[in-house]
């Protein structure tokens, strides 16, 4: 199972954008991220992973990392170019509740059909478990991120854009 980073996820791993980094504003790390690159008090997550051809099912694609108290909304949604002949993708979290439960990689959305070229009408997510009981995130940091569930003859170059709409963000 690999994992890979949406273009927002990649800014966000630990370190990704330091400013302190290469020609940075020091050469001292201090262990944060740049704000300005981080999402803020944003209420849409507009999210583009472009498939390098190499996934495969169960595969993991990082979407954004989110802080605690963060709600995202089961109406959040998915759009495809064409990404495979056969794709579908679940959508959950890395929140484990302190401990107590175990992640959630159908959180947001049950299994989606992506494979197709959807770039006019956007998939909707559907039967996640949050859908009729809503939940806020409880750890911090924690993960939204798609788990490839069937995939057959993916393609380079394809985009996945997922919006991830955020009823309460902090």
């Amino acid at each position: 199972m690999a994992t890979f980073q949406s273009n927002i996820a990649a800014a966000q791993v630990a370190g990704a954008n330091f400013p302190g980094g290469s020609g940075g504003l020091t050469a001292q790390p201090g262990g944060f991220n740049d704000p300005v690159l981080e999402l803020g008090s944003s209420s849409v997550i507009t999210a583009l992973y472009t498939m390098t051809g190499n996934e495969a099912v169960n595969d993991i694609i990082q979407i954004a990392l989110m802080g605690q108290g963060a709600v995202i909304s089961p109406d959040s949604t998915v759009v495809g170019n064409g990404i495979a002949t056969t794709a579908t993708i679940s959508v959950g979290d890395t929140d484990t509740v302190g401990g107590t439960v175990t992640a959630d990689a159908s959180r947001y959305s049950g299994s989606v059909s992506v494979s197709a070229n959807t770039t006019t009408t956007a998939i909707s997510f559907t039967g996640g478990t949050v859908l009729n009981a809503p939940a806020s995130i409880t750890d911090d940091p924690v993960w939204i991120q798609a788990k490839i569930l069937t995939l057959n003859t993916p393609v380079a170059g394809k985009t996945l854009c997922f919006r991830l709409r955020l009823t309460d963000n902090r």
